[in-house]
């Protein structure tokens, strides 16, 4: 009896073995196929070049994971790379099975993004290389320890304003559940702006669309507005010896349309000194800037505020200027912007305009 059971034992044995080193010898062959499949499509999208240092395959989840991904714009870009993923896991979503659906999750860790005037990444379709990367519908997207930057080193003083601990969840992309929604997937998205401001983004959207549907809404609080004195030289000739930025806005978008607003509003302001100029047209220019700011800030709440409605097509919405101009006046003299989003923008208000 004891010798058929170890017999039993190692027939087992002399089948399980041969099987798990098959299986390994497979899952080395195929990270380095992926490897070089991955590179190849790099590679083939044009203007840009790049690479990945590594695929690691985990059969037993269904997952493989791709480190460090690299592309570069290879004409008129910055040095640095236009986007850097340090590791990116795919994986199937094992919760979705229940619902009779085959879909896939990523998650990117720490994808740094550098946009600049001539490094846009609108002339290549880069997004759709992140998407071919997984043979299933995508159903949720995170991304962790992100950064996202606008550079201009041709400015002077260098423009680099940023989004960084940038952290978002994009859940149920492909509708697996809450099929009868109108907007099913839910966003939350937070971060860290350069000045210390809190970046928040909530919201729901669907992607199924040809154009994709949302409602959302943003905060972006007590930034130290002198950080963004770089940028402001550049394009407003401004400069703050002190003062916060906040913004909020709100945008929802239905069949190619949207409607929304920004709202910046702006505390505690002091401007750099005049005398620190020797430009005269500067000079003048900076004086009037100050002056309005002076006038029609909110003196009781001490801040300087505006309301910019915008509505239109979605890729060139149109910007209500005017009111814009206007409600300088109403923050000022009627009763001062909240620190908040209004709560006034959702699809109701696009279904309209349809």
């Amino acid at each position: 009896m004891l010798m058929s059971t170890h017999r039993k034992r190692n027939v087992a044995l002399s089948l399980i073995i041969p099987i798990v080193i098959i299986l390994i010898v497979i899952n080395f062959a195929l990270e380095d196929w992926v490897k070089d499949q991955v590179n190849n499509r790099i590679n083939a999208l044009e203007g840009y070049s790049g690479s990945i240092s590594d695929v690691d395959i985990h059969l037993w989840r269904g997952a493989y994971q791709i480190d460090h991904l690299i592309l570069l714009k290879e004409k008129g870009g910055l040095k640095e790379p236009f986007l850097e993923i340090t590791q990116i896991d795919l994986s199937i979503e094992w919760r979705a099975l229940f619902n009779g659906k085959i879909v896939s999750e990523v998650d990117l860790y720490k994808p740094d993004v550098k946009f600049a005037k001539a490094q846009t990444g609108a002339d290549s379709d880069w997004l759709g290389l992140l998407n071919s990367l997984v043979p299933f519908d995508i159903n949720r997207f995170d991304v962790h320890d992100g950064k996202i930057s606008y550079i201009d080193w041709s400015a002077e003083p260098n423009v680099n304003i940023y989004i960084k601990n940038l952290y978002s969840s994009i859940t149920n992309i492909s509708n697996v559940i809450n099929k009868e929604q109108t907007l099913p997937s839910d966003i939350k998205i937070s971060g860290t702006s350069i000045g210390g401001g809190k970046l928040s983004i909530d919201g729901k959207m669907n992607a199924l669309t040809e154009i994709p549907n949302f409602d959302l809404a943003l905060k972006l609080e007590n930034a130290d507005l002198t950080q963004f004195n770089n940028y402001f030289a550049e394009f407003a000739a401004l400069n703050f010896r002190k003062g916060t930025l906040s913004i909020y806005g709100e945008a929802a978008a239905l069949k190619g349309k949207v409607v929304g607003y920004v709202k910046p509003i702006a505390t505690d302001i002091e401007f750099e000194s005049l005398k620190k100029d020797n430009n005269i047209l500067k000079t003048v220019w900076k004086s009037i800037a100050s002056t309005f700011v002076a006038l029609f800030e909110n003196h009781q709440k001490d801040q300087f505020a505006l309301r910019i409605p915008f509505e239109g097509q979605l890729n060139d919405p149109n910007q209500n200027v005017w009111a814009g101009f206007w409600s300088i006046f109403s923050n000022a003299f009627n009763q001062a912007f909240a620190k908040n989003v209004d709560g006034t923008i959702n699809l109701n208000d696009v279904m309209e305009e349809n």
